[in-house]
């Protein structure tokens, strides 16, 4: 049972991966800039389909509860430091909400891909609606305070207001998300399994 606790060198590499992840996203979101305000339902589902591979990578070396909804929260920490506190509850409840596909099991479950992959596509989905939640909660003033053009706010309003658009972007977070864990497995089997840095899966 002691094996299936966080242990010290789990929150360790908990928090390393998720610094990991959110610079990552950063990334991703400076490339898809030029094009965001035409793509932005999307948007997420881009940034979790590369940010898979490392949350893949992170499930299979700690293999534990919790991890996931930790890792969110971490997420979410850097959301509220740039002003934003009401993303830490988000990715928390986000956390946990994807993290119930994992409870039913002995533990092994946390090393199943499978599982995993759906866990992850579930927060990759919620974690799409961050802007919307944003957006609902505190309208135009958010934006206007971190400089957003009027163009861009006027999308995300736009695409807030259109029931399309926002099935549409559900159902693309969910499916990139997805995809990145499957390509994620790719690379995981081809290098990382090999050297032995994680288990075969």
């Amino acid at each position: 049972m002691s094996k299936q606790k966080i242990a010290s060198k789990d929150l360790i590499s908990i928090g390393l991966f998720g610094v990991l992840m959110f610079i990552v996203e950063n990334i991703v979101s400076i490339v898809l800039s030029p094009v965001t305000l035409y793509i932005l339902p999307l948007v997420s589902g881009v940034c979790t389909f590369f940010l898979a591979i490392i949350y893949l990578l992170l499930s299979f070396k700690v293999g534990k509860k919790w991890t996931l909804t930790l890792m969110g929260a971490i997420l979410g920490v850097f959301y509220m430091l740039m002003g934003v506190p009401v993303m830490l509850p988000f990715c928390v409840i986000s956390g946990l909400i994807a993290e119930a596909t994992l409870l039913k099991g002995d533990g092994t479950q946390y090393r199943n891909f499978s599982r995993q992959a759906l866990a992850y596509s579930v927060y990759g989905t919620l974690y799409g609606l961050g802007t919307y939640v944003i957006a609902f909660l505190f309208g135009k003033t958010y934006f206007e305070a971190v400089h957003y053009s009027s163009e861009m706010i006027g999308k995300i309003f736009y695409f807030l207001s259109s029931p399309l658009w926002m099935v549409l972007g559900i159902i693309c977070s969910f499916v990139l998300t997805y995809l990145g864990m499957l390509f994620g497995r790719t690379i995981l089997k081809k290098h990382f399994v090999k050297s032995g840095y994680i288990k075969e899966f």
